[in-house]
């Protein structure tokens, strides 16, 4: 099921995945093997090749099917671009925020629920920074609206559901409170795993499937040359 949010002046879809399970249990088999010593995974630990998990292939997949469905939002033919992961984590949290960025040095991002304790589904908050649009910054926010809608609001949150994925631009500021200022802790064995809000996170890069005389846009990979 693939569902458009329209977020002004931008969108994100949000697509479900009916084999969540077999994807959960790829998860159970694997994940600790990617962790450090600290029982600790994301960017900064160096974990950034989900990708190429054997066990892991239909998430990535289904990610690629979910960023065609994305693009052809805007009435572009989404056939006409290859769609390169260069980069996938995870983030696997019980208590700490993540803190408000982007991954601007990417084209698509897509963040995708493994597992979500009821008491861990914090929602995740896309930043709409509608002040650039309004008559002058903040004026929604210093004149306290009688209600939020698509024109005033400055972000849209997304209660998590498992097999749920979110897809947007790479460009687009989000992020996630904190349930409470206990401190992180690693996980070692799947029990622990099971406590925490589970995340697999991933950029994308577009890139034509055939040379283009197209002034913007990356070149098919086979242009490329390193020197």
């Amino acid at each position: 099921m693939s569902r458009l949010h329209l977020l002004f002046p931008v969108c994100l879809t949000e697509e479900t995945n009916e084999n969540h399970k077999s994807v959960k249990e790829a998860f159970e088999r694997n994940i600790l093997k990617y962790t450090n010593e600290y029982g600790m995974s994301d960017e900064s630990t160096g974990h950034v090749t989900m990708h190429h998990e054997p066990e892991f292939e239909p998430v990535f997949k289904f990610a690629t099917q979910a960023a065609k469905n994305f693009v052809a939002q805007y009435s572009i033919d989404p056939e006409v671009f290859d769609y390169n992961v260069v980069k996938s984590w995870m983030n696997i949290l019980e208590h700490k925020n993540t803190p408000q960025h982007n991954h601007a040095d990417a084209h698509i991002s897509f963040a995708y629920y493994i597992n979500v304790p009821e008491d861990k589904a914090m929602p995740i908050t896309f930043c709409n920074y509608a002040d650039r649009y309004e008559p002058f910054s903040f004026m929604a926010k210093h004149n306290n609206p009688s209600e939020w809608n698509l024109i005033n609001s400055y972000g849209w949150s997304f209660t998590p559901e498992e097999g749920k994925m979110f897809v947007f631009p790479a460009q687009l500021q989000h992020y996630v409170d904190r349930i409470s200022d206990a401190p992180e802790t690693g996980i070692f064995s799947i029990e622990d795993y099971k406590k925490r809000r589970v995340t697999i996170a991933g950029d994308i890069l577009l890139t034509y499937k055939e040379t283009s005389a197209k002034s913007l846009g990356l070149q098919p990979i086979k242009n490329w040359r390193t020197f």
